[in-house]
């Protein structure tokens, strides 16, 4: 402060023996806090750690669910490229007669698109095929496995074409379905027709 022009500064210590008494119970309290903070701080520290391990498990989790994931879309995607190099008609039915997935071939011998297949069922398409008869059919191709049938299929554009037909029952998780390879065998039942009439010609 300044006084009569002159600046002056007040000093004020405490006495020693003041001090003494004062901070006589600091240090308990200082070793009970710096106790305190180093157990939460090596707390923070393992719980990091085990959240750290946590999270590189999960990660490596999530990666193999990936690989798996990524595999089995690869598996599908090759089963679905041979089902439409195939120059079979492929198809899969569930027990309600409903498409679950055709190939190429299907599409280009009946003149569907894929996706117009997928929203239809056998009875659309299959001459000898209904649903009153629908259930005996499945039941026997589920006994004996696999079998081959001769049948006729309407195309979109209204004509009916023979067919040489292989169904295949498969049960998979608890479900049922028929895997069926067609063969247009408009040519062969030609060929046989042709045999008949020069057999009959010979006779």
């Amino acid at each position: 402060f300044s006084c009569a022009g002159r600046d002056c500064t007040v000093i004020m210590r405490a006495a020693p023996a003041l001090l003494a008494a004062k901070l006589a119970g600091a240090g308990w309290f200082e070793l009970g806090a710096g106790v305190v903070l180093t157990g939460l701080l090596t707390l923070y520290l393992v719980t990091s750690r085990t959240r750290s391990v946590r999270l590189r498990q999960l990660a490596g989790r999530l990666q193999r669910e990936v690989a798996v994931r990524r595999s089995a879309e690869d598996n599908l995607r090759l089963t679905q490229l041979v089902m439409d190099r195939s120059s079979e008609a492929i198809c899969l039915i569930d027990r309600s007669g409903r498409y679950l997935n055709v190939n190429d071939a299907t599409c280009r011998q009946l003149g569907y698109s894929r996706e117009e297949l997928l929203g239809m069922t056998v009875f659309d398409v299959a001459v000898e095929t209904n649903r009153d008869t629908w259930g005996d059919r499945w039941e026997l191709s589920k006994q004996l496995g696999s079998r081959s049938v001769e049948g006729h299929r309407i195309t979109k554009d209204g004509r009916t074409i023979p067919v040489d037909i292989t169904l295949s029952h498969i049960q998979f998780r608890d479900r049922e379905y028929l895997f069926t390879v067609a063969r247009d065998a408009t040519m062969r039942r030609l060929g046989e027709q042709e045999l008949r009439t020069a057999r009959d010609l010979a006779e």
